[in-house]
């Protein structure tokens, strides 16, 4: 689906404040249409689309989790699909909620600046929105190799590799 010139909405909100590394909304905006235009085969509605991000702390998103879930743990991230239309005929493809607090401890503890670990998240989040999931081992290798492009697009580095390059096995639980 390369080329899509349908615009793409991005609704921010952040409950949590919003740290200094922190992308602005247009940097959000661009990774959430790479991984709509890289994730799908489907033709977007001329009108466009939608996706809400959520960035919370441990307790909201471990009170979602343990109500959509019923896993009583914070995670990371969280994508809830929608694919419906709106009234304007924009596609609602979903809402991501991303943890800020599990993605600083994550990035650090890899070695990671915490932008790009969100950068990883915010696709991973949007591309499940999408249908890619990585329960079997072909779709997570599938859906780590849209990241891993969608990433070195963007100019970092594997999302999955750890400091000597090697891919790691956490990679099919993230």
């Amino acid at each position: 689906m390369s080329g899509v010139q349908a615009p793409c909405l991005v609704d921010v909100g952040w409950s949590v404040a919003r740290p200094d590394w922190a992308p602005d909304d247009q940097q959000l905006q661009a990774w959430v249409l790479a991984a709509i235009v890289a994730g799908t085969d489907e033709v977007l509605p001329a009108q466009g689309v939608e996706v809400s991000l959520l960035f919370t702390d441990a307790s909201d998103i471990q009170r979602l989790n343990l109500e959509y879930r019923q896993i009583d743990r914070a995670t990371n991230v969280l994508s809830f699909p929608a694919q419906t239309l709106v009234e304007d005929g924009r596609m609602l493809v979903g809402d991501v909620v991303i943890c800020l607090s599990i993605v600083e401890a994550e990035a650090a503890a890899q070695g990671k600046l915490p932008l790009v670990h969100l950068t990883h998240l915010v696709l991973h989040g949007v591309l499940h929105l999408l249908g890619h999931d990585h329960v079997e081992d072909a779709d997570a290798d599938q859906m780590e190799s849209i990241e891993i492009n969608l990433m070195a697009s963007l100019g970092y580095a594997n999302p999955y590799a750890d400091a000597a390059g090697n891919n790691s096995e956490e990679s099919k639980y993230t």
